[in-house]
């Protein structure tokens, strides 16, 4: 008599989010609420408060994303948020919008304004459709709200290194205008 042994492999996607199939791998993909996009902010500010997460190109050091999975898993208990892959590409995500908002929003871009009231960035359609062939990194932002801008402009803004003197983005659009009037 033999023994027949039967083995079946079941795969399971998370219970979080959706899995999408990326080649030979499973990449889950978690969506982020509001209140966690917000709870995220606040905790990578702490972090900054701390001191000594952030190493001097900008990016925060080893141990900065385990440290904000722990905070989050306290402002937030149970929200499952993992410090990789999900808060530290969060971040980056985070990142590339407030980067590629910044950039639109800079005296060397023209056409483009911000709505302080909606929190997006506004413009022409052809302004829009002429950059975004260029800056990828765009794609999907125009008058998308982006209401943590301020908060994660001192975060990832040049002011993020002492937190001081920075301003929200009203306060230095209003500054540009004033030096453009008083040349």
């Amino acid at each position: 008599m033999s023994n027949l042994c039967i083995i079946y492999v079941v795969k399971t996607t998370p219970t979080q989010g959706n899995s999408k199939e990326t080649g030979n791998s499973t990449r889950n993909c978690v969506r982020w609420s509001t209140t966690e996009d917000e709870a995220l902010v606040s905790v990578m500010q702490d972090l900054l408060d701390l001191g000594g997460w952030k190493a001097d190109n900008g990016q925060f050091k080893n141990g900065a994303y385990a440290k904000l999975e722990t905070f989050m898993e306290k402002k937030i208990p149970g929200c499952g948020k993992k410090a990789k892959p999900h808060i530290e590409s969060r971040a980056k995500t985070l990142r590339k919008h407030y980067d590629a908002i910044t950039e639109m929003l800079s005296p060397q871009a023209s056409g483009f304004g911000w709505n302080d009231e909606g929190k997006f960035v506004t413009c022409e359609k052809s302004v829009w459709d002429a950059w975004v062939k260029t800056h990828k990194n765009a794609a999907g932002l125009r008058n998308k709200p982006f209401p943590l801008y301020d908060e994660l402009a001192r975060i990832f803004g040049k002011d993020r290194a002492t937190g001081n003197e920075g301003g929200s983005l009203q306060d230095v659009l209003e500054e540009m205008e004033d030096e453009g009037t008083n040349e």
